[in-house]
C-alpha cells in the first residue's frame, strides 16, 4: 500500500473476510507498506507465450484447486447454517 486510503481499503477487505466466517483458520495476513519492486527474470517474462502447454496445464490445475476451495467453503458455510438452526 502506498497511502492511507490504500491501507484503509486493505484493512476493510481483510475485516470483511474475517467477518464472513468462511474460513476456519484465522486470517493472519499482515498489511505492510510497499517496498522496492524487482522485475522478474527475463526467462519468466511472457511465460504463457513461451510455454503455452505448460501454462495451460498450470492454469487448469489452479482453476481446479480454486474450485475445490470454493466448494469446500460453501459446504462448510451450509453445514454451519444447518447446525445453527
Amino acid at each position: 500500500m502506498r497511502n492511507k486510503q490504500q491501507r484503509q481499503i486493505a484493512e476493510e477487505s481483510k475485516q470483511k473476510v474475517i467477518s464472513s466466517g468462511r474460513y476456519k483458520q484465522p486470517i493472519i495476513t499482515e498489511i505492510q507498506p510497499t517496498s522496492t519492486f524487482w522485475p522478474v527474470e527475463n526467462h519468466y517474462q511472457q511465460f504463457y507465450k513461451k510455454n503455452p502447454k505448460r501454462y495451460k496445464r498450470i492454469k487448469r490445475y489452479r482453476q481446479r484447486f480454486l474450485l475445490y476451495q470454493r466448494l469446500k467453503g460453501d459446504i462448510r458455510m451450509r453445514w454451519r447454517n444447518k447446525v445453527a438452526k
